[in-house]
């Protein structure tokens, strides 16, 4: 297990509250270089994670350059839910009728 550090995600939690969504911020993942105020939820996930000491998943890439597929890709991310103790409940299968 990795090291958490709650307070200091809280605290960059606590730093954006009342941002707003960063909508123009969205085109900074198409190339374009845009960085208007607000933020967008790839970024504010990779401030929390390393508010908290998470060890550094993207080699150091200004948060606001994190689009959602790296967290994808991140060997780090691999097996959050091994790493941190937790355990997702199973999935439905999308063939399982619900009645």
């Amino acid at each position: 297990e990795w090291p958490f550090d709650l307070e200091g995600a809280l605290a960059v939690y606590e730093d954006h509250i009342g941002e707003p969504y960063g909508w123009l911020d969205l085109a900074q993942f198409i190339g374009v270089n845009a960085n208007a105020r607000g933020i967008v939820c790839s970024p504010f996930a990779t401030l929390v994670l390393r508010g908290s000491g998470t060890p550094e998943l993207f080699n150091g890439e200004p948060a606001e350059k994190i689009a959602p597929f790296q967290f994808l890709l991140s060997e780090g991310l691999t097996n959050v839910d091994a790493l941190v103790g937790l355990t997702a409940p199973p999935r439905p299968s999308a063939l399982t009728p619900s009645y």
